[in-house]
């Protein structure tokens, strides 16, 4: 699995702005360009993680929509 190294990227930020001199907004940027990016493989880890555990247990964890419809209707409801 690939991951963002903080250093690199925070590197990659004290490039850019030792070259226009706006330091505050490139560490905004750079902090949610690595939120995001970790958070999209966060959710890409969960499925396969869950992908490979169907073999080895019989109750999967729910996924996100499979615990939203359950919020929503509840489980004596009928269909």
């Amino acid at each position: 699995m690939a991951f963002i190294a903080v250093s690199d990227l925070l590197y990659t930020v004290t490039l850019i702005y030792s070259q226009n001199y706006q330091q505050i907004p490139l560490l905004i940027v750079a902090s949610i360009w690595y939120l995001f990016m970790t958070s999209i493989l966060t959710i890409g880890q969960f499925y396969v993680e869950r992908r490979f555990a169907r073999g080895a247990s019989r109750n999967l964890a729910p996924t996100p929509f499979q615990k939203l419809r359950r919020m929503v209707r509840p489980a004596g409801a009928a269909a």
